[in-house]
């Protein structure tokens, strides 16, 4: 009875250790198969880009469903505002905010404000205004743009035109984005209305890392990178593979965040 209850016991610790040892694993094969899909191994916490003259600190806040609600800077400037992000009860994001103030509330002014629209559980349109005070819409036709998007299979951006809808004669701007058989972003292209050729740029991928923008399904959407593996490579990672220090040139994340020089912070599970 005692070596059978020490086997059972041994066991079920080995069991344990080995359910342990998956949760630190990335799901390589899950990612590839359903590339639209968040890997909510971990949150990222903040961000601390170093410049020149000071050091930016980026706060993550998210809410009881896991997705992001604020970003919180510790210094709030014309082209670097915080950031809040608005959900209806069915937990999809409508609204998208750029904001001014300090406190973060949504009686402040704005840098930028989206507002989303659904059709089958997609967002197909994404009504932009710039420079305002909440909630009030800005009525100025140089700051009021219309995106629609189109997806393929996976549920991806594929393709994004933008429209000033005040001004139809400005021509429209056409966004398209190519995945490769890794499903990374291996193409972009910008075609400005008027123009000749497109503006074209193409990436390469460390394929042993997982992207960043795949922490959230947020990230994902509104830098239009459904990624799975990083562009950048990282001067040091956590047991994930996710970036915990960078030090490269330029990197945007975010809006307008260049993050080519930072150290990251998670809350992981």
């Amino acid at each position: 009875m005692k070596k059978t209850l020490l086997l059972m016991t041994g066991l079920c610790f080995v069991i344990v250790l080995l359910q342990l040892s998956g949760c630190n694993k990335i799901d390589w094969n899950d990612l590839l198969h359903h590339p639209d899909k968040a890997d909510k191994l971990c949150d990222i916490k903040k961000i601390s880009i170093y410049r020149d003259l000071d050091t930016l600190i980026c706060k993550f806040s998210y809410n009881n469903w896991g997705d992001p609600d604020q970003v919180v800077l510790n210094h709030i400037a014309t082209g670097q505002p915080g950031f809040r992000f608005i959900y209806d009860n069915k937990h999809r994001l409508t609204d998208y905010l750029g904001l001014y103030g300090a406190d973060y509330t949504l009686n402040n002014y704005y840098e930028f404000w989206h507002q989303y629209v659904y059709e089958n559980g997609k967002i197909v349109r994404d009504t932009m205004r710039g420079l305002g005070e909440y909630p009030n819409r800005s009525t100025n036709p140089y700051l009021l743009l219309l995106t629609t998007f189109e997806y393929d299979n996976y549920n991806r951006i594929v393709k994004a035109v933008q429209t000033y809808p005040l001004l139809p004669a400005i021509p429209s701007t056409i966004e398209t984005y190519t995945y490769n058989g890794d499903n990374n972003l291996e193409k972009y292209t910008r075609l400005n209305g008027g123009d000749a050729t497109p503006y074209v740029v193409t990436y390469t991928y460390n394929v042993s890392k997982p992207n960043l923008h795949r922490t959230s399904r947020i990230w994902m959407f509104v830098d239009r990178n459904y990624s799975v593996n990083t562009p950048v490579n990282a001067t040091a990672y956590n047991q994930y593979g996710l970036p915990l220090k960078y030090d490269v040139a330029h990197y945007e994340f975010l809006y307008n965040l260049d993050i080519g020089k930072s150290t990251l912070e998670y809350q992981c599970r």
